[in-house]
């Protein structure tokens, strides 16, 4: 009966070995001597034949060394990535403080904008006041000089003669108030070898000691314990066509006020180098020794007398207050 399965010569004697039969598989020269080893046989190899062609399978051992030779390198990826994050970061925050610069340049620039316009307007405003005083300069706000002098303004009685004085000057060294009057005003009392006064403010008299006097420049000071505000003397020379206001008791009306401008400085008839200031602001007796002042309220001369003759109007005499400055300090 013919065999289910092998090849047609199973079964047949190898040549030269009685009895072997040949091998189910295995490569034809399987069994044969191997050159210069006698009686042995070559192996059989049970790898198939395209085994030898795929590469080699990598075993712990090269896995390992992969493995660190990856480790550097990851380590210098690591650090790349951490220096760009870095520099992502850095240039984020300089880009936010450059528009934080550029905010506040833009600032500073509308702050400079608004100082450079308030300049303008400060300019402005200046060039407008110096418009209006040349424009008011020949006028005077008499109401507001009289409220400002006439409380250092004072009604004097020397014997029978009345006049006016004015507070004025340094105070004295034992304290109270210096006055400026007309000598012609406490005449009667020096001739009778008095030394005494009495002044007024409002209804209040207080009395006075004729301390200096000038009789050639028509000056005297009063000198009172009283404590009273001094008026100041013009730091400027006063001129032609300047408005003028004029405090005394004129009559004994105290507190009276005129107002006039500077008609002229004329030179005094006796030769001297003095000068005496004209006014048209009408005064009349009691007016003498009072102030006449600028329209700044500061004193620019005595009020003396005026001329009384028929026909003849708004012609007043005032002594320059810079005499007044020879008797007492200024």
């Amino acid at each position: 009966m013919r065999p289910v399965s092998g090849p047609p010569d199973a079964g047949r004697p190898v040549s030269g070995i009685p009895g072997s039969a040949r091998p189910v598989s295995g490569p034809p020269d399987a069994g044969r001597p191997v050159s210069g080893i006698p009686g042995s046989a070559r192996p059989v190899s049970t790898v198939p034949h395209y085994a030898s062609r795929l590469p080699p399978v990598p075993g712990p051992g090269n896995r390992g060394r992969r493995l660190r030779n990856l480790v550097p390198l990851v380590a210098i990826g690591l650090l790349v990535l951490a220096l760009v994050v870095a520099a992502s970061v850095q240039a984020v925050g300089l880009g936010r403080q450059g528009a934080r610069l550029t905010e506040q340049e833009r600032t500073l620039a509308a702050s400079r904008a608004e100082v450079r316009r308030a300049q303008q307007d400060i300019r402005a405003l200046q060039r407008r006041a110096e418009t209006l005083e040349a424009r008011t300069r020949g006028s005077i706000d008499a109401a507001r000089v009289a409220q400002q002098v006439l409380p250092s303004v004072f009604r004097v009685s020397a014997g029978d003669a009345t006049g006016s004085a004015f507070a004025f000057g340094a105070r004295p060294a034992e304290g109270g108030t210096t006055l400026i009057t007309n000598f012609h005003v406490v005449a009667d009392v020096v001739a009778a070898g008095g030394s005494e006064v009495t002044i007024q403010r409002g209804k209040t008299t207080y009395r006075a000691r004729i301390g200096d006097t000038d009789r050639d420049r028509d000056l005297a000071v009063l000198e009172t314990d009283a404590v009273f505000r001094p008026l100041t003397a013009a730091a400027h020379q006063v001129r032609a066509g300047s408005p003028v206001v004029v405090v005394g008791s004129p009559l004994g009306l105290a507190d009276s006020v005129t107002a006039g401008v500077v008609s002229a400085l004329r030179p005094r008839p006796n030769g001297s180098k003095d000068q005496f200031i004209q006014f048209d602001a009408p005064i009349s007796p009691g007016n003498s020794g009072g102030p006449l002042v600028d329209a700044q309220g500061e004193v620019v001369g005595v009020a003396q007398a005026k001329l009384v003759q028929e026909g003849v109007e708004g012609i007043s005499i005032a002594i320059p207050i810079s005499e007044a400055c020879d008797l007492v300090t200024c």
